[in-house]
């Protein structure tokens, strides 16, 4: 609050001078785990979407003889890959791509009241006024 100019990058200008580059492994140890997860989901839901019908199935390679969840799925790295270079082309730069990011969490929170409301009114036979009220 005392400086505006910090503004233009209020993460990195919170800590002191010192510990710049402790919050820059902060920051890329948080980027590696979030793309990780990111992985994990991807591999999750195509497993689900595939014992449902939905996709067809696909290649999947065993990286480990001891660990069964280390798999290598060609075609989903791929399209991850394409699909994250096509981002970067397009959002050119990480503030466009944090104002991408705010709208898709609120459409997601939209989707999750939509689709409650629809639950709560169609299935549970809730009355219109208390479903609106959710």
């Amino acid at each position: 609050l005392r400086q505006p100019s910090a503004i233009e990058n209020p993460f990195y200008l919170m800590v002191p001078d010192w510990g710049l580059y402790p919050m820059i492994g902060l920051a890329t140890m948080a980027a590696v785990i979030a793309s990780q997860a990111v992985i994990t989901g991807i591999f999750s839901m195509a497993k689900q979407a595939i014992q449902l019908g939905y996709l067809p199935r696909l290649s999947i390679q065993q990286t480990s003889e001891s660990e069964q969840g280390q798999i290598y799925v060609p075609f989903l790295n791929w399209t991850l890959f394409i699909s994250v270079f096509i981002l970067i082309i397009l959002f050119e730069n990480s503030s466009n791509l944090a104002s991408a990011y705010g709208v898709a969490v609120t459409m997601i929170l939209f989707c999750g009241k939509v689709l409650s409301s629809l639950l709560a009114y169609g299935y549970l036979r809730w009355s219109l006024i208390k479903t609106l009220r959710i």
